[in-house]
């Protein structure tokens, strides 16, 4: 009779391993088109170890066994690579160099040092910075541009006074990627050595100014933007360090310095900020300066504060609404309806929206609509029982664009006014209001109308309200 067998999850590791490495000569010879079940047993040797000193240490040492095997392929090597990058990555094991073998060789090798920067760079460690460092002196060309690009990964600092050397590099790939690594290193030492750099400088030098810009004081941010704003060679770095000096400056200045000038593509980026912008008073600023800039930057400028809702931009914007300008006329008009509104913009958007069916009446009506503000539903309705007859009908019509059921009671009421127009307005909004319950009411407004749009309208109501 065969008993029950019971295994320690130890025992359990144990076996996994040995099949693991059982398996060796199969994954050994592995090629990218072969059967991957090499590789998932050496994933579940892996998973078995989780975070076990011990066994990561046996893993790790059997991994670079395999390395060291002069039969091992390539892809068997890529694949035995980036497990000990996972590997090395847990393990607390302080190794040194003669530990890894033969990484550090592989690491110079122009051939094998992906290879051995997969196992590396996810390894924390002096020794292994060490190890980049020695190999960046030991190459050239498109190795020593992957080396540098693993060093400033791994913010190396020791590699700082070479990386300074090679932004002279005859290479400009090279130099390039020398300059982007001391922008990402964080620390004093490399930012000195990019900021020893006047402008003009190289593309990539300027362009790693800015990377470090936002993690320098606020003054020495702001210094580095400046001078790379004013004398960058590339027209793209000007514009991206004015981008980054309106994110970090507080104040309004180069906003209001930038749209008084004739450079297009600054002032895009100054009227894209001001939405964002930390810069106190900005509206008020720029409505104060309003009607001093030509009709292209007013009507940018309108819209840009529009975005913000400031009331401090609702004075000038109804003031731009009259412009000589059709497109600063247009924009502010479309403006007043996200602003906060006053009885002053509701009489001045209603006057235009009075007029004939322009495409600024009809802006005005839409924006009179959105507006919102303390008294404003009880002044349409004021208005829309008394007054000038066209602008009664503009009232009318904007209790239902409103959604105003408090005035129902007024829109039946107006059945009897004795202006034929404001009874049309009338039965056209009960058409867009009215619950069924008022169907009688309409119908026999339909019936007993004289006046043939009246009727139509009276008509069309009583369809829309049953529909509803």
């Amino acid at each position: 009779m065969l008993r029950p067998t019971f295994f320690t999850a130890g025992f359990v590791f144990t076996l996994i391993a040995h099949a693991c490495f059982a398996a060796e000569p199969t994954l050994s010879q592995l090629d990218y088109s072969g059967s991957p079940l090499a590789v998932e047993v050496l994933d579940r040797g892996l998973y078995a170890a989780g975070t076990d000193p011990a066994k990561l240490a046996a893993l790790e040492q059997r991994i670079l066994a395999g390395l060291r095997a002069s039969d091992t392929t390539f892809a068997a090597r890529q694949v035995l690579c980036q497990r000990l990058g996972w590997v090395l990555g847990l393990s607390p094991e302080k190794l040194t160099a003669a530990d890894l073998k033969p990484l550090p060789v592989m690491l110079a090798d122009e051939r094998d040092s992906d290879l051995a920067r997969l196992a590396l760079e996810p390894a924390p460690g002096a020794v292994i910075d060490t190890l980049f460092l020695k190999a960046l002196h030991q190459t050239t060309a498109r190795t020593r541009i992957a080396l540098i690009d693993s060093i400033a990964r791994r913010q190396i600092v020791a590699a700082v006074p070479a990386l300074a050397k090679l932004l002279a590099d005859n290479d400009p790939a090279t130099a390039a990627a020398a300059a982007r690594a001391l922008g990402l290193i964080t620390d004093y030492s490399a930012a000195a050595v990019l900021l020893a750099v006047p402008e003009p400088s190289p593309a990539a030098v300027a362009a790693a100014k800015l990377a470090l810009a936002p993690r320098l004081a606020a003054g020495s941010a702001l210094a580095v933007l400046a001078d790379l704003r004013g004398r960058a060679a590339d027209p793209v770095h000007r514009i991206a360090a004015l981008r980054l000096l309106l994110q970090l400056d507080p104040s309004i200045a180069t906003t209001l310095e930038v749209l008084e000038g004739n450079d297009t593509a600054a002032k895009q980026v100054a009227l894209e900020s001001i939405y964002a912008s930390r810069a106190p008073q900005i509206i008020p600023a720029l409505a104060a300066k309003l009607s001093t800039w030509d009709a292209f930057t007013q009507a940018a400028v309108i819209a840009a504060m529009a975005r913000r809702g400031d009331a401090a931009a609702t004075s000038a914007v109804l003031k731009a609404s009259a412009h000589e300008d059709a497109k600063v006329r247009m924009t502010a008009l479309e403006a007043l309806g996200f602003l906060p509104g006053t009885i002053e913009t509701m009489t001045a958007l209603t006057k235009i929206a009075a007029g004939n069916a322009t495409a600024e009446s009809k802006t005005a009506k839409a924006s009179l609509a959105r507006l919102n503000g303390p008294a404003l539903n009880a002044a349409i309705l004021s208005g829309a029982e008394r007054g000038e007859t066209i602008l009664r009908v503009v009232f009318i019509e904007q209790i239902a664009l409103r959604g105003l059921n408090e005035g129902l009671p007024l829109l039946l009421k107006l059945r009897s006014d004795s202006d034929v127009t404001v009874r049309a307005a009338a039965v056209s909004a009960l058409g867009e209001l009215a619950p069924p319950a008022d169907n009688k009411i309409v119908l026999d407004w339909a019936i007993t109308a004289t006046d043939a749009n009246e009727q139509a309208r009276a008509l069309r109501a009583l369809v829309n309200i049953t529909l509803r």
